[in-house]
Protein backbone atom coordinates (compact mmCIF):
# COMPACT_ATOMS: atom_id res chain seq x y z
CA UNK A 1 0.00 0.00 0.00
CA UNK A 2 1.13 3.51 -0.97
CA UNK A 3 2.10 6.10 2.24
CA UNK A 4 -0.40 8.58 0.96
CA UNK A 5 -3.34 5.68 0.38
CA UNK A 6 -2.48 4.66 4.06
CA UNK A 7 -2.57 8.28 5.07
CA UNK A 8 -5.66 8.72 3.42
CA UNK A 9 -6.89 5.63 5.11
CA UNK A 10 -5.67 7.04 8.60
CA UNK A 11 -7.92 10.65 7.97
CA UNK A 12 -11.02 8.62 7.23
CA UNK A 13 -10.95 6.66 10.33
CA UNK A 14 -9.84 9.43 12.55
CA UNK A 15 -12.89 11.44 10.48
CA UNK A 16 -15.64 8.71 10.92
CA UNK A 17 -14.52 8.14 14.67
CA UNK A 18 -15.87 12.00 14.86
CA UNK A 19 -19.07 11.00 13.43
CA UNK A 20 -19.38 7.93 15.31
CA UNK A 21 -18.88 9.81 18.94
CA UNK A 22 -22.14 11.73 18.53
CA UNK A 23 -23.21 13.73 22.28
CA UNK A 24 -26.48 12.61 23.83
CA UNK A 25 -27.85 16.42 23.16
CA UNK A 26 -27.61 15.05 19.11
CA UNK A 27 -30.36 12.47 20.29
CA UNK A 28 -33.98 13.31 20.27
CA UNK A 29 -35.62 13.82 23.89
CA UNK A 30 -38.80 11.42 23.67
CA UNK A 31 -41.74 12.86 25.98
CA UNK A 32 -44.65 10.66 26.05
CA UNK A 33 -47.89 12.24 27.14
CA UNK A 34 -48.12 9.77 30.09
CA UNK A 35 -50.19 12.04 32.28
CA UNK A 36 -52.60 12.00 29.06
CA UNK A 37 -52.76 8.54 28.93
CA UNK A 38 -53.61 8.45 32.92
CA UNK A 39 -56.42 10.57 32.06
CA UNK A 40 -58.26 8.14 29.72
CA UNK A 41 -58.03 5.66 32.04
CA UNK A 42 -59.86 7.34 34.05
CA UNK A 43 -62.46 8.23 31.88
CA UNK A 44 -62.75 4.60 30.66
CA UNK A 45 -63.55 3.83 34.60
CA UNK A 46 -66.03 6.38 35.28
CA UNK A 47 -67.96 5.63 32.25
CA UNK A 48 -68.10 2.04 33.07
CA UNK A 49 -68.74 2.26 36.18
CA UNK A 50 -71.81 4.61 35.13
CA UNK A 51 -72.81 2.15 32.43
CA UNK A 52 -72.97 -0.81 35.52
CA UNK A 53 -75.32 1.41 37.41
CA UNK A 54 -77.30 2.93 34.80
CA UNK A 55 -76.29 6.63 34.56
CA UNK A 56 -76.98 7.30 31.18
CA UNK A 57 -76.09 10.35 30.87
CA UNK A 58 -72.56 10.88 32.64
CA UNK A 59 -71.95 7.87 30.55
CA UNK A 60 -72.15 9.69 27.58
CA UNK A 61 -70.58 12.40 29.29
CA UNK A 62 -67.35 10.78 29.77
CA UNK A 63 -67.69 8.72 26.74
CA UNK A 64 -67.50 12.40 24.93
CA UNK A 65 -64.50 13.28 27.43
CA UNK A 66 -62.60 10.15 26.55
CA UNK A 67 -63.07 10.53 22.64
CA UNK A 68 -61.48 14.20 22.96
CA UNK A 69 -58.32 13.00 25.20
CA UNK A 70 -57.93 10.06 22.66
CA UNK A 71 -57.82 12.16 20.09
CA UNK A 72 -55.49 14.91 21.70
CA UNK A 73 -53.17 11.48 22.88
CA UNK A 74 -53.60 10.37 19.08
CA UNK A 75 -51.93 13.95 18.27
CA UNK A 76 -49.26 14.06 20.35
CA UNK A 77 -48.25 10.61 19.60
CA UNK A 78 -47.86 11.83 15.90
CA UNK A 79 -45.26 15.10 17.31
CA UNK A 80 -43.23 12.67 18.85
CA UNK A 81 -43.21 10.24 15.94
CA UNK A 82 -42.14 12.90 14.00
CA UNK A 83 -39.38 14.77 16.36
CA UNK A 84 -37.93 10.79 16.16
CA UNK A 85 -37.96 10.75 12.96
CA UNK A 86 -36.02 14.03 12.13
CA UNK A 87 -33.70 13.28 14.95
CA UNK A 88 -32.72 9.70 13.23
CA UNK A 89 -32.50 11.54 9.87
CA UNK A 90 -30.16 14.38 11.01
CA UNK A 91 -28.37 11.20 12.59
CA UNK A 92 -27.70 9.61 9.01
CA UNK A 93 -23.66 10.02 8.62
CA UNK A 94 -21.52 8.55 5.89
CA UNK A 95 -20.01 5.27 6.42
CA UNK A 96 -16.30 5.01 6.29
CA UNK A 97 -16.85 3.28 3.02
CA UNK A 98 -18.48 6.18 1.75
CA UNK A 99 -16.21 9.10 3.52
CA UNK A 100 -13.09 6.86 1.63
CA UNK A 101 -14.55 7.43 -1.92
CA UNK A 102 -15.51 11.13 -0.70
CA UNK A 103 -12.28 12.09 -0.54
CA UNK A 104 -10.96 9.79 -3.74
CA UNK A 105 -13.56 11.42 -5.67
CA UNK A 106 -12.08 14.84 -4.80
CA UNK A 107 -8.32 14.74 -5.75
CA UNK A 108 -10.56 14.03 -9.63
CA UNK A 109 -12.48 17.07 -9.21
CA UNK A 110 -9.73 19.60 -7.79
CA UNK A 111 -5.98 20.45 -8.65
CA UNK A 112 -4.58 19.64 -5.44
CA UNK A 113 -5.83 18.14 -2.66
CA UNK A 114 -3.75 18.25 1.04
CA UNK A 115 -4.39 16.48 4.43
CA UNK A 116 -2.90 17.66 7.55
CA UNK A 117 -2.40 15.25 10.17
CA UNK A 118 -1.38 17.99 13.07
CA UNK A 119 -3.41 20.72 11.72
CA UNK A 120 -7.14 17.73 11.57
CA UNK A 121 -7.43 19.83 8.42
CA UNK A 122 -8.68 18.72 5.26
CA UNK A 123 -8.18 21.10 1.94
CA UNK A 124 -8.56 21.31 -2.05
CA UNK A 125 -7.72 23.48 -4.41
CA UNK A 126 -9.54 25.41 -7.05
CA UNK A 127 -8.69 26.29 -10.45
CA UNK A 128 -7.39 30.40 -10.87
CA UNK A 129 -10.99 31.67 -11.08
CA UNK A 130 -11.96 34.46 -13.21
CA UNK A 131 -15.17 36.20 -13.14
CA UNK A 132 -16.65 39.06 -15.61
CA UNK A 133 -13.36 39.20 -16.91
CA UNK A 134 -11.68 40.07 -13.57
CA UNK A 135 -9.04 37.72 -12.70
CA UNK A 136 -9.54 36.61 -8.67
CA UNK A 137 -6.83 33.83 -8.41
CA UNK A 138 -7.17 29.94 -6.89
CA UNK A 139 -8.67 29.38 -3.74
CA UNK A 140 -7.91 26.97 -0.97
CA UNK A 141 -11.19 25.35 0.75
CA UNK A 142 -9.20 24.49 4.21
CA UNK A 143 -11.66 22.58 6.74
CA UNK A 144 -11.32 21.95 10.41
CA UNK A 145 -12.78 18.77 10.68
CA UNK A 146 -11.74 17.89 14.64
CA UNK A 147 -14.97 19.43 15.54
CA UNK A 148 -17.07 17.68 13.12
CA UNK A 149 -20.26 17.18 13.09
CA UNK A 150 -21.25 19.46 15.80
CA UNK A 151 -18.93 22.59 14.53
CA UNK A 152 -18.61 23.81 11.21
CA UNK A 153 -15.41 25.89 10.35
CA UNK A 154 -13.46 26.31 7.32
CA UNK A 155 -11.60 29.12 5.57
CA UNK A 156 -11.29 30.30 1.85
CA UNK A 157 -7.95 31.26 1.15
CA UNK A 158 -7.03 33.23 -1.79
CA UNK A 159 -3.25 31.25 -2.82
CA UNK A 160 -2.53 34.28 -5.52
CA UNK A 161 -4.47 37.05 -3.56
CA UNK A 162 -5.67 39.71 -6.08
CA UNK A 163 -7.27 41.74 -3.27
CA UNK A 164 -10.18 44.40 -3.76
CA UNK A 165 -8.47 47.99 -4.23
CA UNK A 166 -10.37 49.38 -1.59
CA UNK A 167 -9.73 46.53 0.94
CA UNK A 168 -7.10 44.21 1.06
CA UNK A 169 -9.46 41.67 3.05
CA UNK A 170 -11.53 40.97 0.54
CA UNK A 171 -10.26 38.72 -1.77
CA UNK A 172 -13.21 37.94 -3.82
CA UNK A 173 -16.17 39.58 -3.83
CA UNK A 174 -18.11 36.94 -1.26
CA UNK A 175 -14.89 36.76 0.41
CA UNK A 176 -13.45 38.85 3.01
CA UNK A 177 -10.89 37.72 6.16
CA UNK A 178 -11.07 34.36 4.56
CA UNK A 179 -14.63 34.15 5.40
CA UNK A 180 -17.44 32.69 2.33
CA UNK A 181 -20.54 34.85 2.39
CA UNK A 182 -22.56 31.54 1.72
CA UNK A 183 -25.68 32.87 1.01
CA UNK A 184 -28.37 30.60 -0.22
CA UNK A 185 -26.00 27.59 0.47
CA UNK A 186 -25.60 28.06 3.88
CA UNK A 187 -28.18 25.10 4.10
CA UNK A 188 -26.72 22.70 2.12
CA UNK A 189 -23.20 23.37 3.36
CA UNK A 190 -24.35 22.61 6.91
CA UNK A 191 -26.65 19.31 5.66
CA UNK A 192 -22.93 17.81 3.98
CA UNK A 193 -21.01 18.74 6.76
CA UNK A 194 -23.41 17.14 9.32
CA UNK A 195 -23.84 14.00 7.41
CA UNK A 196 -20.28 13.31 6.63
CA UNK A 197 -20.56 14.58 2.82
CA UNK A 198 -17.26 15.85 2.33
CA UNK A 199 -17.36 15.91 -1.62
CA UNK A 200 -20.63 17.82 -1.43
CA UNK A 201 -19.30 20.49 0.85
CA UNK A 202 -16.16 21.02 -0.82
CA UNK A 203 -18.37 20.95 -4.05
CA UNK A 204 -21.05 23.30 -3.01
CA UNK A 205 -18.34 25.78 -1.27
CA UNK A 206 -16.13 26.18 -5.04
CA UNK A 207 -19.18 26.56 -6.50
CA UNK A 208 -20.25 29.37 -4.66
CA UNK A 209 -16.57 30.90 -6.00
CA UNK A 210 -17.31 30.39 -9.10
CA UNK A 211 -20.65 32.39 -9.02
CA UNK A 212 -21.21 36.41 -8.53
CA UNK A 213 -24.19 37.52 -7.01
CA UNK A 214 -24.17 41.40 -7.69
CA UNK A 215 -26.40 42.20 -5.13
CA UNK A 216 -24.67 41.12 -1.95
CA UNK A 217 -21.03 41.67 -2.72
CA UNK A 218 -18.67 42.86 0.13
CA UNK A 219 -16.81 44.56 -2.95
CA UNK A 220 -18.50 45.01 -6.22
CA UNK A 221 -16.57 43.64 -9.24
CA UNK A 222 -17.76 47.37 -11.35
CA UNK A 223 -15.75 48.60 -8.39
CA UNK A 224 -12.70 45.91 -8.08
CA UNK A 225 -9.69 47.16 -9.95
CA UNK A 226 -10.70 51.25 -8.31
CA UNK A 227 -12.21 52.96 -5.44
CA UNK A 228 -15.30 55.35 -5.78
CA UNK A 229 -14.24 58.78 -5.03
CA UNK A 230 -15.53 60.36 -1.87
CA UNK A 231 -16.53 63.65 -3.37
CA UNK A 232 -18.21 63.13 -7.16
CA UNK A 233 -18.40 59.29 -6.98
CA UNK A 234 -16.76 58.29 -9.74
CA UNK A 235 -14.33 55.57 -9.97
CA UNK A 236 -10.99 55.90 -9.56
CA UNK A 237 -8.41 53.63 -10.97
CA UNK A 238 -4.45 53.46 -10.49
CA UNK A 239 -2.35 56.90 -10.93
CA UNK A 240 -5.68 59.07 -11.07
CA UNK A 241 -6.31 57.75 -7.13
CA UNK A 242 -5.75 60.71 -4.39
CA UNK A 243 -5.36 59.91 -0.17
CA UNK A 244 -6.97 62.77 1.81
CA UNK A 245 -4.09 63.28 4.13
CA UNK A 246 -6.86 63.51 7.18
CA UNK A 247 -9.41 61.09 7.16
CA UNK A 248 -7.76 59.02 4.34
CA UNK A 249 -11.02 58.79 1.93
CA UNK A 250 -9.64 58.36 -1.54
CA UNK A 251 -10.92 60.78 -4.58
CA UNK A 252 -10.43 62.05 -7.78
CA UNK A 253 -7.67 64.06 -9.31
CA UNK A 254 -10.41 65.99 -10.16
CA UNK A 255 -11.74 66.93 -6.51
CA UNK A 256 -8.31 66.16 -4.94
CA UNK A 257 -7.27 70.06 -3.27
CA UNK A 258 -4.52 70.77 -1.34
CA UNK A 259 -4.36 73.08 1.54
CA UNK A 260 -2.64 76.35 0.83
CA UNK A 261 -0.44 76.61 3.82
CA UNK A 262 1.13 72.91 4.06
CA UNK A 263 0.63 71.80 0.05
CA UNK A 264 -1.04 68.52 1.66
CA UNK A 265 -3.83 67.28 -0.46
CA UNK A 266 -7.67 66.75 0.99
CA UNK A 267 -11.42 65.97 0.33
CA UNK A 268 -13.98 68.85 0.42
CA UNK A 269 -15.12 67.71 3.88
CA UNK A 270 -11.45 68.01 5.11
CA UNK A 271 -10.68 71.68 4.19
CA UNK A 272 -11.83 74.97 5.75
CA UNK A 273 -11.75 78.40 4.70
CA UNK A 274 -9.82 81.08 5.97
CA UNK A 275 -12.13 84.11 6.99
CA UNK A 276 -9.91 86.54 6.33
CA UNK A 277 -8.38 85.63 2.90
CA UNK A 278 -10.60 82.88 1.75
CA UNK A 279 -8.33 79.92 0.88
CA UNK A 280 -8.87 76.38 1.18
CA UNK A 281 -6.44 75.64 4.42
CA UNK A 282 -6.90 72.39 6.51
CA UNK A 283 -8.13 72.43 9.95
CA UNK A 284 -4.55 71.85 11.20
CA UNK A 285 -3.62 75.02 9.60
CA UNK A 286 -6.22 77.16 10.97
CA UNK A 287 -5.91 79.13 13.80
CA UNK A 288 -8.25 81.39 16.06
CA UNK A 289 -7.74 85.46 16.23
CA UNK A 290 -7.21 85.47 20.22
CA UNK A 291 -10.05 88.13 19.88
CA UNK A 292 -12.75 87.48 17.82
CA UNK A 293 -12.33 83.32 17.90
CA UNK A 294 -12.73 82.96 14.15
CA UNK A 295 -10.09 80.70 11.99
CA UNK A 296 -7.91 82.33 9.70
CA UNK A 297 -4.67 81.00 8.03
CA UNK A 298 -1.10 81.39 9.57
CA UNK A 299 -0.73 84.65 6.97
CA UNK A 300 -3.98 86.83 8.04
CA UNK A 301 -2.62 86.56 11.80
CA UNK A 302 -0.70 88.74 12.97
CA UNK A 303 0.50 88.66 16.91
CA UNK A 304 -2.34 86.35 17.54
CA UNK A 305 -4.78 88.18 16.18
CA UNK A 306 -6.76 88.93 12.40
CA UNK A 307 -6.72 92.23 10.43
CA UNK A 308 -9.96 93.18 11.32
CA UNK A 309 -9.57 93.17 15.14
CA UNK A 310 -6.42 94.79 15.05
CA UNK A 311 -7.79 97.55 13.29
CA UNK A 312 -10.68 97.65 14.91
CA UNK A 313 -8.10 98.00 18.26
CA UNK A 314 -5.88 100.12 16.66
CA UNK A 315 -9.31 102.61 15.64
CA UNK A 316 -10.77 102.35 19.61
CA UNK A 317 -6.81 103.34 20.77
CA UNK A 318 -7.41 106.69 18.62
CA UNK A 319 -10.19 107.45 19.85
CA UNK A 320 -8.93 107.25 23.34
CA UNK A 321 -5.72 109.39 22.26
CA UNK A 322 -8.54 111.74 20.82
CA UNK A 323 -10.59 112.22 24.04
CA UNK A 324 -7.60 112.28 26.08
CA UNK A 325 -6.02 115.06 23.85
CA UNK A 326 -8.82 116.90 24.31
CA UNK A 327 -10.05 116.55 27.89
CA UNK A 328 -6.17 117.83 28.84
CA UNK A 329 -6.68 120.87 26.27
CA UNK A 330 -10.03 121.98 27.88
CA UNK A 331 -8.01 121.73 31.11
CA UNK A 332 -4.95 123.72 30.34
CA UNK A 333 -7.67 126.72 28.84
CA UNK A 334 -9.58 126.52 32.05
CA UNK A 335 -6.43 127.23 34.26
Amino acid sequence: MKPQQRQLLRLVAAIHQRYSQRRPADMAIIDLPEELWSLCGNSIRRMQKAHRRGWLLAAARERTLLMNRMAQLQDELAIQMANLRNTMANLRTASGAELYHDLRSLEEEFETVLYSSPDKTLSAHTEPIRLDGVYLGPFEIRLDWQGLPDHHHYEVIATDPQPASSNEDVTHPHVSSRQLCEGDGTAAIRRALKEGRLADFFLIVANLLRTYNSSSPYVSLDDWEGVRCADCDTLVVGDDRYCCDKCEAAICADCSRSCEQCSDYFCYQCLDECVGCGGSVCRNCLWECGQCAKAFCESCLHDNQCNTCREQEKEEQDDIETTTGSVSAHAHTSI
